[in-house]
């Protein structure tokens, strides 16, 4: 079953085990070193907003989140 909840510190460790490459990586945080690190991940979670995890069958495969100045559509 595919889920979805908040980000919680707790899933700091999980979430920097998910890029298994620096292309994975790279599609996930183009600005991040390979391997993603805690303190990376910290750095950028407090600059963003609404951190999710995507679940499946309660396990975590999945993190995303929006920038911190939401763009504006140009019309």
């Amino acid at each position: 079953k595919l889920t979805y909840r908040d980000f919680t510190f707790d899933d700091l460790e999980t979430v920097c085990k998910l890029p298994r490459n620096k292309q994975e990586l790279f599609f996930m945080f183009p600005k991040a070193d390979f391997p993603l690190t805690i303190d990376q991940l910290k750095n950028t979670i407090k600059d963003r907003f609404d951190s999710t995890v995507v679940l499946f069958n309660n396990e975590v495969v999945g993190f995303a989140n929006g920038n911190s100045k939401p763009r504006r559509k140009k019309f």
